[in-house]
């Protein structure tokens, strides 16, 4: 029935359990979430919705290993459906974080997940990496393959418009500390042998591999909007292809108006672009 063609022409789907219920929750994990991954094979955002949690709430004054106990579901439900995007409680009869639903389900077909993400492999696609390796070189104006805080300021600028503060560099470069260092704890605990990856500060500078990471943090936090609005802003499609305007490259035109290019588009050689 769910594969029919009533739900063929779906962009995401939202799946609405009680909380107050335990078989209602068990229901999605046993039967409807994988039922949606058999029909479209993880290619479809799902929001999971968590209704009733007014009456969830009174029973969690009762039962505090209740909540503990619904926390571990949900993580153990995300870890194994990787397609389901966010889990929201919310409560129709209080009118509380409904909106929010679908507002999560709106976002999730607007800025979609899987031109930059494998959720499988849990990493960013090769389509991913090499936009943004573009990207990250087309900002490194003094060629020394790292990003100094003016640098990161000019790739600020010309996204958003804005400048970024001084300290806004400093939080970024200690969390990209932080989630080094958690990765690094990570690999030794899996293999001993495993190799020192490069470093994601080098010389008070993010490095590429930084860069890549603060992307794979924005995801990681269901924040698509941020990489979306960084490709589309310097000409990337949804299927991540890289188009040049027509008003620098137009087709069957010999001269090539040079005042067009910036000081970054100078700096770019064949190298980089593949």
């Amino acid at each position: 029935f769910l594969a029919s063609t009533v739900f063929r022409n779906v962009d995401a789907i939202v799946l609405v359990y009680d909380m107050s219920r335990a078989e209602s929750f068990h229901r999605l994990e046993s039967h409807w979430l994988p039922l949606i991954e058999r029909c479209y094979r993880g290619n479809l955002p799902v929001i999971i919705a968590g209704n009733k949690m007014d009456v969830f709430e009174q029973q969690q004054l009762s039962s505090q290993s209740t909540a503990a106990r619904s926390r571990q579901q949900i993580i153990s439900l995300l870890q194994r459906f990787k397609f389901v995007r966010q889990c929201i409680k919310c409560s129709a009869k209080k009118i509380l974080h409904v909106d929010d639903v679908f507002n999560k389900a709106k976002i999730a077909v607007i800025y979609p997940i899987k031109p930059l993400y494998d959720l499988v492999g849990g990493r960013l696609t090769p389509a991913c990496v090499r936009a943004f390796t573009r990207i990250f070189r087309v900002f490194d104006l003094d060629r020394d393959g790292l990003l100094s805080d003016d640098e990161l300021m000019a790739f600020q600028n010309k996204i958003w418009g804005t400048t970024t503060m001084g300290r806004d560099v400093v939080e970024w470069k200690n969390a990209l500390s932080s989630h080094d260092l958690i990765i690094h704890k990570r690999e030794e605990a899996d293999d001993e042998s495993v190799s020192e990856s490069e470093d994601v500060i080098v010389n008070d500078k993010i490095s590429l591999t930084g860069f890549l990471t603060i992307i794979d943090i924005f995801i990681s936090q269901n924040r698509l909007e941020v990489p979306w609005t960084v490709l589309w802003a310097l000409g990337y499609d949804d299927d991540l292809n890289l188009h040049i305007p027509e008003s620098i490259l137009s087709p069957g035109c010999n001269d090539l108006d040079t005042s067009k290019f910036d000081q970054s588009a100078w700096r770019l050689n064949a190298s980089e672009v593949d």
